[in-house]
């Protein structure tokens, strides 16, 4: 098997009005109904009266699994803007699963209460799919001296054939964990602060789009 070399970058990516999410997949009409007429007089003096219609979603373009990350409604509800809705999309074929994980602790708060004792980071604690810890083992560290930016390198813990790197912006952070022996291999990119997306990708298709690369 072929050693990718991960390198995590931190993307920031800017919002768009929340219409436009919505209208990128909106390809059917279904904003723009037309009224439909009922007529209950006689031909001879028949009034028209206008039945407004009924509210109309945008139909799903490319509806997947519920559970998988991989549906229209996740998409909508986690990109920020048409082109990630887009990028998702584009995505969909290189991944088996997307979620989107609220941090229990992010690594600048980590970072900050280490530099207050003055004790190295040997051991993180990175989230997976479905609630899953995945112990991460440090090898090097390079942290900004103001500790609100940096990258780790290491492995799964126990896992010598793996490899993991993580890069953090203040309360963002992206990583990548590749472990054959447990067929774990993961790419989780920044969402908001405090939050990531984690995907559960297929390493052949995925290749150069590691760790939220663009």
């Amino acid at each position: 098997m072929i050693l990718l070399m991960a390198a995590a970058v931190i993307v920031l990516r800017p919002r768009t009005p929340e219409r436009g999410v919505h209208e990128a997949l909106d390809v059917t009409g279904a904003n723009t109904p037309s009224a439909s007429v009922a007529t209950n007089a006689p031909a001879s003096n028949a009034v028209a009266t206008v039945v407004p219609p009924s509210p109309a979603s945008p139909a799903p373009l490319l509806p997947g699994p519920v559970g998988d990350g991989k549906d229209t409604n996740s998409i909508l509800a986690w990109a920020h803007n048409e082109l990630e809705v887009q990028r998702m999309l584009d995505e969909n074929d290189k991944i088996y699963r997307r979620q989107l994980v609220v941090l229990k602790e992010t690594v600048a708060a980590i970072v900050e209460r280490h530099r207050l004792t003055g004790e190295p980071i040997r051991q993180l604690t990175l989230q997976g799919l479905d609630g899953q810890g995945i112990a991460f083992e440090v090898e090097r560290a390079d942290i900004e001296p103001s500790g609100l930016r940096g990258m780790f390198y290491g492995r799964v813990a126990g896992r010598l054939d793996s490899m993991v790197t993580l890069a953090y912006l203040q309360a963002r952070q992206a990583y990548t964990i590749l472990s054959p022996a447990d067929n774990l291999y993961l790419d989780v990119e920044p969402h908001d602060p405090g939050d990531v997306i984690v995907k559960s990708i297929n390493l052949e298709k995925y290749g150069a789009g590691l760790c939220g690369t663009e």
